[in-house]
């Protein structure tokens, strides 16, 4: 640090399992029009300053001002960390003058995501192992504007992450469509599902030839069992030339959004064995199951952790066992701070 307190130079935190590693640099605080209304994150240190500033969309990190002068982030920064036997860069980011131009975060010595910032958009490139699985091209606030996947390769896929949601009631099978087309020829001699939950509409005999231009519509239908519902899987096709996943994120519930509107429910020991609720759709809600008699019975309310598959997550899905509950009839409560239903809950 110079006399004023400000860093410049080569830099290494104190910290020897995880640190970060670049160099400062002292720049006059009028060569951006700084915004500084953004304050840092919470719990950075005092100073640090994460603001956006004024005819650039990306972000800069830096020191308050001191005099004329600012200290900013600048080259190659790396944040190197230790699984407690080998150290290993988990992350990169460049910076020019303070200026966020591009960043990298690694998985066992690969890259899985790479931002690189624009003047008025930011690319972001997804990694499966070393396969370029997608190329986002997103607007200034990260929200995305067009996805493009397997770009390196000569099939064309709209969509290889597939979220599909469906209930036992109102929406018992949820149906995604994309569309195959041929960058150039290209064979496709295989397309399988990874489950028999996701079934597979292909009107076209296999092997055959994509010409160039030419399109192919694959439907795939989430058909969730009551008792095991398949939450993650994928469809792999292999052509002539390379092999690609479709990424499948599913939900299923008996209680949701749609059939929180239905009066009453059925639901079997047997074949359900577990009554799954959407807990996403009825946040910090209380659950009461009373007979029919009013008296109360005893739940043992059970969270499955949520799931993530790149910038897809799984809904949280709050499950309650039926083997514990006689059959019968059941008046279920749902209630929070903006609900109240009640639904005849009928145990078979």
């Amino acid at each position: 640090m110079n006399d004023n307190g400000q860093c410049y130079g080569e830099w290494k935190d104190s910290a020897e399992w995880a640190y970060d590693i670049g160099q400062y640099k002292i720049i006059h605080k009028n060569k951006y029009p700084l915004d500084t209304t953004k304050e840092g994150y919470e719990g950075e240190e005092e100073g640090f300053r994460y603001v956006s500033f004024n005819g650039y969309p990306r972000d800069q990190f830096y020191y308050d001002p001191v005099g004329d002068s600012i200290s900013v982030m600048d080259g190659l920064w790396q944040y190197i960390a230790s699984d407690g036997k080998y150290k290993s860069i988990r992350s990169e980011t460049y910076y020019k003058d303070g200026v966020l131009l591009w960043a990298k975060s690694y998985d066992n010595g690969l890259v899985y995501y790479h931002r690189v910032y624009h003047n008025d958009s930011i690319t972001v490139y997804n990694y499966d192992d070393t396969v370029l699985f997608s190329k986002e091209i997103r607007n200034t606030d990260f929200s995305i504007h067009n996805t493009e996947y397997y770009p390196e390769r000569p099939l064309y896929i709209s969509n290889a992450e597939i979220r599909s949601y469906a209930n036992y009631y109102t929406n018992r099978v949820d149906t995604n469509i994309v569309v195959l087309s041929g960058k150039e020829d290209v064979v496709i001699n295989s397309i399988n599902s990874s489950s028999k939950q996701y079934q597979l509409d292909i009107p076209i005999s296999l092997p055959y030839t994509i010409k160039k231009g030419d399109t192919v519509l694959i439907k795939i239908l989430y058909q969730p069992r009551r008792d095991t519902p398949q939450t993650k899987g994928d469809i792999t096709i292999k052509t002539d030339k390379s092999t690609y996943q479709l990424k499948i994120i599913s939900n299923a519930f008996h209680i949701d959004k749609e059939t929180f509107a239905l009066d009453s429910i059925v639901v079997s020991k047997k074949e359900d064995k577990i009554l799954h609720i959407s807990d996403y759709h009825f946040p910090d809600a209380e659950y009461v199951l009373k007979s029919s008699t009013g008296k109360p019975i005893q739940l043992k309310l059970l969270h499955m952790e949520q799931q993530r598959s790149f910038h897809m997550a799984i809904d949280i899905d709050c499950h309650i066992r039926l083997k514990n509950i006689p059959k019968g009839e059941y008046i279920f409560t749902i209630s929070n701070t903006d609900i109240k239903k009640n639904i005849r809950l009928i145990v078979q």
